[in-house]
């Protein structure tokens, strides 16, 4: 059991009345704040689902539990959903943060609990705003994942399963609109269980694949360490064979599934009916039976699910049913009691021998003080069940008791969240105590005032000034537009007006063998100082954010005064010895597209400056400029665009706006050689190439161009006037070398511009630059070598790195051009010391550098868009 907190006066006074009182006391954000300095009696959790299966109507459960709006009022006022838009559509299209407390229910003879704070984000379920629920895993360190009962697991379902587990944050799952099976689908209580049950098998196999391709990712990792090891001490490779230890990979996957699968047995499994407003849990039940039955909690927890009976005449609990007629004990002692509460209670009241049978219902569910006369005697029969099921199976207490009993305090998960957040290199680590400090302080959650400050901003939303509690003292209009940074404090203590520094994501940390004490921020890229005075600090409240004076680690934070450092995310520190952290995932990309400009042309600069506004707070929206001067909006769905344009025309710009058409972009790709389902069943099978052999070894290839077979594989091309003939392969690149270039891309671009060569003068600033990172370069090398031996060819596993032309598109991206001519060096090559050709012959020299230039530029547009669409290649 947690012990109290040291909280203040104020608290104390409200916790006491909060205990003794039979109705929601609202709690204000100043005693919220209190519960903020105990990071182990905080919790961060989101609320993820596919769309409509239930996550606001929860939310407002939650919400009304702390007296914030009338329990009556929950699921129909839609409290999270703060714009007009979101309550015309009847969706989630923002995810929307608020801070609550939960108490927990008083034991007898036991000191009261500590109270806990519930941050709480909503997310939305679309797919075209997928990008929020990006944002709501990195600030929470739990998930409730929704499930309707009727629907099941979904497309969004496997897509936020996916996304909470790449984070590293730890799902429960709530089986939600229970009522349906009971009126829509009629079922009885046997064939609801086995309906739960198939839903609970489809979520595990969605975790389970994820779980064990970790732990195939791991072992595969200690192989190639091995590896390694062999080719170090010069040992023969084949006389030594690595190989997966296949009894320890399925003891390790057992040990995780088993801690981390969703079984009601083991609490992480909640069923609700959000809209009635009830929910439980395996163990209430347990609990309830085990002195009846005497058996032990314990006993009962895990004989209440799966295939177990209870023989009424041995008073055991048996694997095989005693009767034909018998049920599992989760459906007798569970799901009847529940089917005979709305079937009751469904009945009209008619006479007194019908509210007689009401009353014994309260009786039987001990409810018979909470509910009065009015309620039973409703003539809305759905309205007098909810009321007897709300008070019978409260939903927000049993669904947060699981939430605090189940889900990490941020002190627990930082643990094991840290190593994907910082991007600090062990080698770092053992070279500067500077960056260990910001690493253990992170991983710790340290709340102590000198410990160093980490934040990290997933987002940045404008909202009007009048959601501010200060606006009025800001001197601000209640309609000027305001920019909120949405973060998580993960070390140290935030204050207003603390000078801080802001990592931009390009940020890649400075050197462990410098003291940042002594280094000058002017001179650090991508990093700004954001002085003394210029920050406030909110608390996220729903649609109102409410002032604070410092937020410590653990918690969710509104931060004012950074629209002019902060783009879309960053890393906010109070030290240069913190990493930019890692970027959040996105489930999606921007594809449809449209061109906007303003009615009336004059408006054209208002225009602009609204589509500034637009790119700064959505994450996900892009916004181009065209060659023609046309202005391109990009999302990444029709509903995503809708909003994107409704807001600029009635926030951003407020002009009168023009859009185009929407269009669709389609992308090319690479597949490997065997033939797809399309091809299979192309019409025209004469334009697939059948004389490319099949069985041609990579061993085998040949891709010098010096070759005078004809090769099927080797494309031919001659200039008009027939002088000069190129010979071009196409070869697939390694995954892992691809993800290298894309991950190099800074690096790429230094040593291109380095070789880049402008009237015969080097970009000086970036040479500079470059023997600056020589060691970076030389590590970039040994990487790259490294990655080209998993290819399946020969040529690219020899490959010299000096052969390497150019990258693209933009001389960054994960292609390469490789200049294969016998005796031939071409100018800039990469990773070649050598400047030019050795061409004596001033004539031919131009004529040569001016091929070079053509080659590379075509190889530049191909790569950037694809011959057969002429749009950017995936």
């Amino acid at each position: 059991m947690l012990q109290r907190p040291s909280l203040t006066n104020e608290f104390n006074v409200w916790h006491t009345t909060f205990l003794s009182a039979t109705k929601p006391h609202r709690v204000t954000p100043e005693l919220l704040g209190t519960l903020q300095h105990a990071p182990e009696c905080i919790r961060n959790i989101c609320i993820l689902a596919h769309v409509d299966h239930g996550k606001t109507t929860l939310s407002d459960s939650f919400v009304s539990a702390n007296g914030i709006i009338s329990e009556r009022l929950a699921g129909k006022v839609r409290y999270l959903d703060n714009t007009e838009e979101e309550q015309v559509r009847g969706i989630t299209m923002k995810s929307s943060a608020i801070s609550l407390v939960y108490q927990p229910e008083p034991v007898a003879d036991k000191e009261p609990e500590a109270p806990y704070l519930i941050n709480l984000v909503d997310s939305p379920g679309h797919v075209d705003f997928s990008f929020d629920v990006s944002t709501a895993v990195r600030l929470c360190d739990g998930a409730l994942v929704l499930i309707d009962a009727v629907e099941g697991v979904c497309a969004q379902t496997h897509a936020v399963i996916r996304q909470a587990w790449k984070e590293g944050i730890r799902p429960c799952l709530v089986i939600n609109k229970m009522d349906r099976l009971i009126f829509e689908l009629q079922f009885s209580p046997m064939e609801a269980y086995q309906r739960l049950n198939r839903i609970l098998e489809q979520a595990n196999a969605v975790l389970s694949s994820m779980i064990r391709m970790d732990v195939l990712e791991k072992y595969d990792q200690e192989s190639s360490s091995g590896d390694e090891k062999v080719e170090d001490t010069e040992v023969s490779v084949d006389k030594i064979e690595f190989t997966l230890d296949d009894e320890a990979i399925s003891n390790e996957t057992e040990q995780r599934e088993n801690e981390m699968l969703f079984s009601p047995s083991n609490g992480n499994v909640i069923f609700a009916s959000a809209t009635d407003g009830w929910a439980f849990g395996i163990g209430h039940f347990a609990s309830l039976y085990a002195k009846k039955l005497e058996l032990p909690v314990r006993v009962l927890r895990q004989a209440l699910w799966g295939e177990y009976y209870y023989n009424g005449k041995t008073k055991k609990i048996v694997s095989k049913p005693p009767t034909s007629n018998s049920q599992t004990m989760f459906c007798s002692f569970i799901l009847d009691l529940v089917w005979t509460t709305y079937t009751t209670m469904s009945k009209p009241v008619q006479s007194d021998s019908d509210f007689d049978a009401l009353r014994k219902l309260t009786r039987q569910l001990r409810v018979a003080k909470l509910v009065t006369d009015r309620d039973l005697k409703q003539t809305d029969r759905k309205n007098a069940t909810q009321a007897v099921m709300r008070k019978w199976l409260p939903l927000s207490t049993t669904v947060l008791k699981m939430v605090t009993r189940v889900l990490p305090s941020p002190i627990a998960a930082q643990v094991k969240r840290a190593e994907k957040l910082c991007t600090i290199s062990s080698e770092q680590l053992e070279k500067s105590p500077q960056h260990a400090q910001v690493f253990r302080s992170l991983q710790s959650c340290q709340t102590s005032e000198d410990a160093p400050l980490v934040i990290y901003i997933c987002k940045v939303i404008s909202v009007e000034a009048n959601v501010l509690s200060d606006y009025h003292q800001s001197g601000l209009a209640a309609s000027d537009e305001v920019y909120v940074g949405v973060g998580r404090v993960y070390s140290g203590v935030l204050r207003e007006g603390q000078p801080v520094y802001v990592m931009d994501p390009k940020f890649q940390g400075v050197s462990g063998d410098v003291n940042v004490d002594t280094i000058d921020p002017g001179t650090v890229k991508h990093v700004a100082r954001i002085d003394s005075g210029l920050i406030k600090t909110y608390m996220m409240m729903g649609r109102d954010l409410h002032k604070l004076g410092r937020v410590p680690a653990g918690n969710i934070v509104g931060i004012v005064g950074l629209q002019e450092h902060v783009l879309k995310t960053a890393t906010l520190s109070s030290t240069l010895a913190c990493p930019s952290l890692t970027k959040m995932p996105y489930q999606a990309k921007p594809i449809v597209r449209v061109a906007v400009e303003p009615e009336d042309p004059r408006n054209f600069g208002a225009l602009e400056a609204g589509l500034q506004r637009l790119y700064r707070s959505d994450p996900t929206v892009e916004v181009h400029v065209q060659e023609t001067g046309e202005h391109v909006i990009v999302a990444l769905g029709e509903l995503h665009l809708e909003r994107c344009i409704k807001d600029l025309k009635e926030r951003f710009a407020k002009v009168a706006v023009q859009v185009s058409e929407p269009l669709v972009g389609f992308r090319e790709s690479i597949v490997d050689g065997a033939i797809s389902s399309f091809q299979e069943n192309i019409v025209f099978k004469e334009l697939l190439n059948p004389d490319v052999p099949e069985d041609e070894s990579s061993e085998k290839e040949d891709i010098n161009a010096s070759s005078e077979v004809q090769d099927p594989k080797v494309a031919l091309g001659t200039t008009p006037d027939g002088t000069l003939t190129l010979k071009l392969r196409a070869l697939p690149l390694p995954l892992e070398t691809a993800k290298l270039l894309e991950e190099s891309a800074p690096l790429l671009k230094r040593i291109a511009l380095s070789k880049k060569e402008s009237d015969n003068t080097k970009d000086k600033e970036a040479v500079v630059e470059l023997e600056a990172a020589a060691e970076d370069v030389s590590a970039f090398k040994k990487k790259l070598e490294k990655s080209l031996q998993s290819s399946e060819s020969s040529f690219l596993k020899s490959l010299p790195l000096d052969q390497i032309w150019s990258c693209g598109p933009r001389r960054v991206g994960p292609n390469m051009l490789i200049n294969n001519i016998p005796a031939y060096h071409a100018t800039g090559c990469l990773f070649s010391s050598s400047s030019a050709p050795e061409i004596h012959d001033s004539k031919k020299d131009e004529q040569f550098r001016k091929l070079e230039n053509s080659i590379v530029t075509g190889f530049q547009m191909a790569s950037s868009a694809g011959p057969c669409t002429t749009r950017q290649s995936c």
